[in-house]
Parts: structure tokens; sequence; C-alpha cells
């Protein structure tokens, strides 16, 4: 799941929003357990997924 443009785009925004690079602290990395699904049918799909992040400051969670 953490190739898909969905992970990837989710992650990415969190790196650069100032809320969470306030929270967390800089740099923002991606944790290990990932959950969720995603299902891509053409042009259109879905995702439920559960990100954990941390930085300096503390950790958190992506939900997309």
């Amino acid at each position: 799941m953490k190739s898909t443009d969905v992970y990837k785009g989710a992650l990415t925004r969190a790196q650069a929003h100032p809320s969470v690079i306030e929270a967390l602290g800089s740099p923002i990395k991606e944790g290990f357990l990932l959950s969720g699904s995603t299902n891509v049918n053409g042009a259109s799909g879905e995702a439920n997924l559960s990100i954990p992040i941390s930085g300096p400051n503390g950790k958190g969670t992506i939900y997309v």
C-alpha cells in the first residue's frame, strides 16, 4: 500500500502542512504499521488507510 498514490499523497501533504509540523516537529517520518485498504477501478476508487507518522515532538495518525 505504501506504493499507492493515495498513500504517497497523504504523507506528502502531512509533511508539508503547517499544523502538522507545528504539532509534531520536523522532519515528519512515516511509521511501519500501516493498516487499511485501497480499491482502484480505472480512474476512480476508494481508500481507507491509517498511516502512523512521527516527528521530534510526538506521534500522530493520518486517516484517509
